[in-house]
Formats: C-alpha cells, structure tokens, sequence
C-alpha cells in the first residue's frame, strides 16, 4: 500500500513506522528498502484486500497524477465488503490500474462491485504484446479517419484477447507520453475496435478541470461513433447510448496499412 492511517491521516511511509491499514483497520509496518518501492504491510500474511496486488513505479506514477485523498479510497458495499479502489474521482468514477494478469471472472466482480470504472492497463507488463497490437493495428481495417477507428482482429494481439469482452471501457498504456489506446466495449465476431486517445486529455477529464463525468463521457462517445459509423456505412447500428456533442481531441493522423477485406 502506499499510504496507512497514522493519528487518522493518510501517510507516505518512512523508516521504521508504523501506521493503520485503512481497510482492515490492522496494524501496518513501513517498508522501505533500496530496491522495491517504498509501501506499508501487514505484520502478518493475512489477506487484507483480496483485489490488491503489489504495486509497481507504472501503478504509482498513474496515482501521482492525482490528489492524494482521492487514491487507494475504501469502497464498501451495503453488504459490507471492502476494497481499496486505486482512484476513485469526485465524480465516483473508480480508476484501477491493472498490471498483472487478472481473470474475467475477477475483473467481472469488479465491475459489479464498483459499477462506475474503468481500467487502464499496462500494456508493458509483457515483451511481446505492444509489438503483437501495433503489428495487428497495422493490418486491421480504418473503419473511420476521423475521428479514427480501427478494427483489428482479436486473435492477433495477446493483450487485445484478454480484454476484448470487457463490459467496460478499457485503455491500453504502452509507454507512448502523448496517447493511450481506448479498447471499446464492443465487438464484432472475431473483430474489437480500438481507438487512440489522448493520455493528459484522459488524465484532465478525471481531474474534473473538463466538468463532465468520464464515464457518461465514454458512454457517449460510444454513442458517436455508433452514429457516425451508421451514418458513414448506411448499415444498422445498434442503440448503444443517447447522443453528446461533446467532441474530445483523440483524433490522430495514424494511417492503418490498408487490407482488401470488405467491412
């Protein structure tokens, strides 16, 4: 963890403290050595927060774009059950911030359990899928120049197979300062739609220094997209979300080789 409760504050860990777990309540110890990241833990090996994995410099460096009371939040259900949400915005929004491998049947039970979220995943973690996905956008299909969408397929990026069925939104953060890649939460047979997105304009949206909820966001422009497609193809386009005129920059000059396959 990167903050525990000392006298009822959130505090960074220093040498030789010791602090409040604010999810279990139980007593945590600093750690800060000189080669894993400074963090608290537990004096025993009990499981606090079954959700939560150790952390990395990419899980803190995506935190540190935002306040402080607003990372590693207890999020309770009426049930009673706890986690600790990487971010969680003004707006309710809860940001997490996956690096290892996570199962669909876990990341469903997040979804549930936050209902607001979305995922941004380190598309890092593993040598060949930043080399397997731009390998796949560059022969997948320019469904739209502008704003860009890209259809490729699913079997041909590792990363895209693993979250393709997500019901949420889901970025992809491979190491580019100027962009993510947003995987809609749609997809066609054999086919997923990624679109790139601004990297300070998706960290502005949540900062609320744009006033709009990112998820009503998204969902509209989901919308979008399914109306310009529709509008742009003369074919029938599911009703995903109600329409928004708000017009975010994720447009980019990016030029997929072109494929003689038919949309």
């Amino acid at each position: 963890m990167k903050f525990a409760l000392i006298n009822g504050s959130k505090e960074l860990p220093t040498p030789k403290a010791e602090g409040i777990c604010p999810c279990c309540e139980a007593k945590v110890i600093s750690k800060c050595g000189d080669i894993k990241l400074w963090h608290w833990a537990h004096y025993s090996k009990r499981n606090c927060d079954t959700w939560w994995e150790n952390e990395t410099q990419w899980h803190r460096d995506w935190k540190n774009f935002f306040p402080i009371e607003w990372q590693e939040v207890i999020h309770q259900a009426d049930d009673g059950e706890k986690h600790i949400a990487d971010v969680k915005t003004e707006h309710n929004c809860v940001l997490e911030f996956q690096h290892s491998f996570i199962s669909k049947e876990e990341r469903e039970s997040r979804n549930d359990f936050y209902s607001n979220i979305v995922w941004v995943v380190d598309g890092l973690r593993r040598k060949r899928d930043k080399d397997q996905f731009f390998k796949a956008l560059a022969g997948g299909v320019q469904v739209m120049p502008s704003p860009l969408l890209v259809k490729i397929y699913i079997d041909e990026s590792r990363i895209i197979q693993e979250w393709s069925d997500s019901k949420e939104s889901v970025f992809i953060d491979f190491g580019d300062e100027q962009r993510i890649w947003w995987l809609l939460p749609i997809k066609d047979d054999s086919w997923s739609y990624v679109v790139p997105f601004s990297r300070q304009e998706f960290i502005n949206f949540n900062l609320g220094k744009v006033n709009v909820d990112f998820v009503s966001f998204l969902k509209n422009c989901l919308r979008e997209y399914a109306l310009l497609f529709q509008q742009r193809h003369k074919t029938r386009s599911r009703e995903l979300f109600p329409i928004s005129h708000i017009k975010p920059k994720i447009y980019y000059r990016y030029q997929p080789r072109r494929r003689s396959r038919r949309l």
